[in-house]
């Protein structure tokens, strides 16, 4: 009877850490209607889809909590990410397919205050951006930098003339901010990745996705999925990277 019962609790632990070890870790930040902490979302689906014949997990919450998690190894695959954003991670390896085309990288910034035509007019300007994000890379030294956790506050910050700009995408402004303020394209619209673990184990997972991504492509499960965005997402150009 002590036997059985200490077998019973020896399953009771492994078991989950087992199952927890074979199941594919995602982490991601919040992005509607691309990857929602309901595990719905266009990404959570292609995804789901990829590796349909696997149990996969998804973290979703905060882009810093995402990083933080894929650099402590405790994530297999880290959604959405800029080949730029290399640098920012320990061991990483992007797959031969992007994921997505992200709109481009705009300066928004009120008329009445600046102009601002090209990079060198951000220099000496106060330039905000969503913390969480890269976009520090973009803009020159000579900007004070000025990072926000809220889109409807940088606004505030915007108006009143406490940021004289703020980096972001169109699609965050509403059709009032479209009025108000004027925009400068500061970078093109890029791919964005699925990022792998550089080990045996992310190299799997990052072939398997090469592998399947293009049956999924070829059979129209990609377009079902991506709807109205399929076409921007230009899923017939393989982009050129380079991997650490």
């Amino acid at each position: 009877m002590i036997n059985f019962i200490s077998l019973f609790l020896f399953y009771l632990v492994i078991f989950p850490l087992s199952a927890q070890a074979t199941s594919i870790q995602v982490s991601g930040a919040h992005w509607k209607g691309y990857i929602e902490p309901n595990d719905k979302g266009i990404y959570v689906d292609l995804i789901k889809l990829v590796y349909k014949d696997e149990a996969v997990n998804f973290d979703i919450g905060s882009f810093a909590r995402a990083k933080r998690m894929f650099n402590a190894k405790k994530s297999d695959v880290l959604v959405g990410i800029y080949e730029s954003d290399l640098l920012d991670f320990n061991d990483v390896v992007l797959p031969n397919h992007h994921l997505d085309i992200e709109y481009p990288t705009i300066v928004i910034f009120n008329p009445k205050k600046n102009k601002i035509n090209n990079i060198n007019d951000l220099k000496g300007l106060t330039v905000s951006w969503f913390e969480e994000y890269g976009y520090e890379k973009l803009i020159p030294e000579e900007a004070i930098r000025y990072p926000f956790n809220d889109i409807n506050y940088a606004f505030t910050l915007l108006v009143s003339g406490r940021v004289d700009a703020i980096v972001d995408h169109d699609y965050n402004l509403n059709e009032r901010e479209k009025l108000i303020f004027k925009t400068w394209e500061l970078a093109p619209e890029r791919p964005i990745w699925l990022a792998f673990q550089d080990t045996k184990r992310g190299k799997k997972l990052k072939n398997l996705f090469d592998e399947r991504i293009k049956y999924l492509i070829s059979t129209g499960q990609v377009k079902k999925i991506f709807g109205d965005e399929y076409e921007r997402a230009n899923f017939d150009k393989v982009y050129p990277k380079t991997n650490k």
